[in-house]
């Protein structure tokens, strides 16, 4: 009885195995080739240097309100300082300081979205490109080399199935 059971198994998985085929990619090799890459760096790179120039500006106009205060208050005593006026300045400071971390953060962000708004296209030209492959090469499945799913053949997807299954809908 052990012996026809592991025979069935070692036949259904011998069968399924060759019912799929499977191709491996590396995309990073592909989209250092394309000759769209360089143009996108070069745009996400001057996109960069617009905010940083942006940066820097505030930095500066935050610099200099500090060395204009610092110098307002370097010929004057401690009782002579309206200590209102020198809250409210302390607390205009901050909000700058603020405004900048802000913007750095903000600036990051920012970049790393032009990148993917620049990089769609070409994501969709490669992802196109391993499609129409893995259908002539009738591959059920295409790897990326770091192990991520570059290409499944829809009909091999049992989402809609295992929904159903729950009874749940799309």
């Amino acid at each position: 009885m052990k012996r026809i059971l592991f025979t069935c198994t070692f036949l259904f998985i011998t069968i399924g195995a060759f019912a799929q085929t499977v191709g491996t990619i590396d995309t990073n090799l592909i989209l250092s080739k394309m000759t769209e890459l360089p143009k996108v760096q070069k745009e996400v790179d001057e996109y960069a240097k617009g905010l940083e120039t942006q940066l820097q500006e505030k930095m500066d106009v935050y610099r200099q309100d500090i060395k204009t205060f610092q110098e307002e208050m370097q010929g004057k005593e401690q009782k002579d300082i309206d200590q209102d006026t020198l809250k409210e300045k302390q607390k205009e400071m901050m909000t700058k300081e603020q405004d900048i971390s802000n913007f750095r953060k903000n600036a990051q962000m920012m970049v790393q979205l032009k990148e993917n708004e620049l990089m769609q296209p070409i994501y969709n030209k490669l992802s196109q490109a391993i499609a129409d492959v893995a259908k002539e090469k009738k591959y059920t499945q295409v790897l990326t080399i770091d192990n991520t799913i570059a290409y499944m053949d829809p009909a091999h997807d049992i989402t809609t199935l295992v929904l159903t299954k729950l009874g749940l809908q799309m």
